[in-house]
Order: C-alpha cells, then structure tokens, then sequence
C-alpha cells in the first residue's frame, strides 16, 4: 500500500483550503465579537466570574453557530467553532442536567469544555446520536459550557464515586470494539460511553509525568464526570468505558483507582486492522499525514499527536511502507 502522493496531496490541501477560509472568517468575527462583548459587559463577567475570590461564580454557555475541523477525530479547540455568548450559569448546571456531557480539557485555555445537546437527547447513548461521543459533541452539540480548571474540581469533589462496575474496553481500533459497545447499550441495563476525550487528557498526562497524584486525581475526577448520576438513567448494572486505542493503557490507571474494574483487550488480524487503517485514512486526513510522518521521524508524530491530545506509544519507529504503518 503506497502514499500515493497526488491523491495525498489533493485530499490534504483541499482540507487545509477550507480551514484557512473558516479561519480567516472567525478572526473576524472575533475581532467584532471581542468589542461588542465589551460594550455589553459580557468581557467584564467573564473577568469576574473567573476570579476565585468571586462568591456567586458562575459558567459561560457559548451557542454552537458553526464549526469547522480540519479533521474529525482529534479533540476538538475552541478555535474550530463560531461561537456565540448565551447566558452564565451555576457551576452545577452541568452535573445536574442529563443533556449536559463532558468532553475534554481545551488546550490553550486549560478550561473543561462540556457540550449539551437537545433537550431529551441522551448524548452517550449511540443508538440516540453517533458511535462516538467526539462526534456526537459535534453532530448534536448545540451549546459549549467553559468551566475553568479550578471550578471543575470543585464540581467532581461534589460527585459520587461510581457505585456500579466499571468495564474498560481497550482495543486496537478497526477490530469491532464500537459494535461491541453496542451491544451493552442495547441491553439497556448498562450505561456505555464510547471514546471519551477527556481519558486522552489523563492518559497523555499519565505518560509525561508517570502514576503521580496529579495523574490519579485528574483520571479519577474524569471517570467521576464520565459516570455522573443522570435522572433519565438512574440505576445502570455498569459503566461500559471504550477507550480511544492510543489510551488502553488508561487501564493501569484504572486499576490503582478502582481495584474491582473490569477489562479487557478486543484486536484482530493485525495485516486487517492495517488494511481497514488504511481505507480509513483516506476519510480522516490525520492518519494520512500519520502516515506521512512515520517514515520521516517517530519523534515529530508523538510531538504532533500529543499536541493534539492523543497518547502515543514510546516505542514508536520509521516504516517504509502504509501496510506497517497501519
């Protein structure tokens, strides 16, 4: 399985056309943004409700107008949505509402961002929305909820630890693992969610800094957040967690957290896993340039990938050709 550049090059340059085109956009939309924000006070309570000596602190929803990713599976910035100002709400807002999920911590401004979706619409639920909760956030987000770091682990000292068996499911991606995640929702007795974003968060955390405590707070505060009591589903027999196949090792975290998890490990035929990679690059433009990268220097694609939030092995090396890529 070759590159084929030409095809390469088409499919990447039309991808990074339109995300310059959106860019431009949204700069100036910003820039307008920015100014009537602060002719209507909105720049002014954003300053003060994220002061920590604020008594009444409060959260910004931001209304999704548009968005734009260059590819859809990494985790999704700030920067790839058109966003408008909707009100401030109590912090709690988003552990108390069923339509309310979390979804990762944004890069630049170290805020937990947390989409809400229809009213009614269980977002973890694939049979409801997508396979994959990344593309559920983007399918059926209507609103964005920024919760800055501090806030955000004031919420989880407030939520239950996960009274219910934990399942983890890791996996070597493209062996079946999605379909059987739908099978425990179909059950309809187990709450599942698949590929949460903010476990790459813990896990890329894990890897720079080892099993430190900030590592063990961080992952348990996210699997707290992932596990929250919703109303439309209170009494589910387990968690069924699918891990990203970049953070499986999420598990030895897991396992020093809560000692009574489950897991388990779902791959197939590596040559068809590669092959199946393969036809998929050509849709998600970043296992194309991974593609790319990896006969150039394992050293720029963990740099790359972590930069964007996904935990890449150690132990990566040039190949020659896709098929080992894969």
């Amino acid at each position: 399985m070759a590159v084929r550049p030409l095809a390469t090059f088409w499919m990447l340059f039309s991808q990074l056309c339109k995300t310059l085109c959106f860019a431009s956009a949204r700069t100036v939309f910003i820039l307008l943004q920015n100014l009537w924000w602060r002719y209507t006070g909105v720049h002014q309570q954003i300053q003060r409700y994220r002061d920590p000596r604020c008594e009444d602190r409060r959260v910004q929803v931001l209304k999704i107008a548009t968005w734009h990713k260059f590819c859809l599976f990494p985790k999704h910035e700030l920067s790839e949505f058109i966003l408008t100002h909707e009100s401030f709400v109590r912090p709690e807002y988003v552990i108390e509402n069923d339509d309310v999920m979390i979804l990762h911590v944004d890069t630049k401004s170290n805020d937990v961002l947390f989409c809400e979706g229809p009213p009614g619409k269980n977002l973890w639920k694939a049979s409801e929305t997508t396979p994959f909760l990344h593309l559920t956030a983007l399918m059926y987000g209507q609103k964005l909820i920024r919760v800055p770091m501090d806030i955000y682990r004031d919420l989880c000292k407030k939520l239950p630890e996960p009274n219910k068996r934990i399942i983890c499911i890791g996996n070597t991606a493209r062996c079946g693992s999605t379909l059987l995640c739908q099978m425990f929702e179909d059950t309809g007795k187990v709450a599942t969610y698949s590929e949460p974003i903010i476990l790459n968060d813990a896990m890329v955390l894990h890897r720079n800094e080892g099993m430190t405590e900030e590592v063990l707070s961080f992952t348990r505060d996210a699997v707290k957040m992932i596990c929250k009591p919703l109303k439309r589903f209170p009494d589910p027999i387990a968690y069924v967690i699918k891990v990203q196949a970049p953070a499986t090792d999420c598990v030895t975290v897991f396992k020093h957290l809560f000692p009574e998890v489950t897991s388990f490990y779902l791959y197939r035929d590596m040559s068809k896993v590669s092959m199946s990679l393969y036809r998929f690059s050509w849709v998600i433009p970043s296992i194309r340039i991974l593609y790319i990268m990896c006969r150039l220097s394992p050293k720029l694609v963990k740099k790359t990938y972590e930069g964007i939030g996904i935990a890449v092995p150690e132990y990566l090396t040039t190949f020659k050709d896709d098929f080992t890529t894969g």
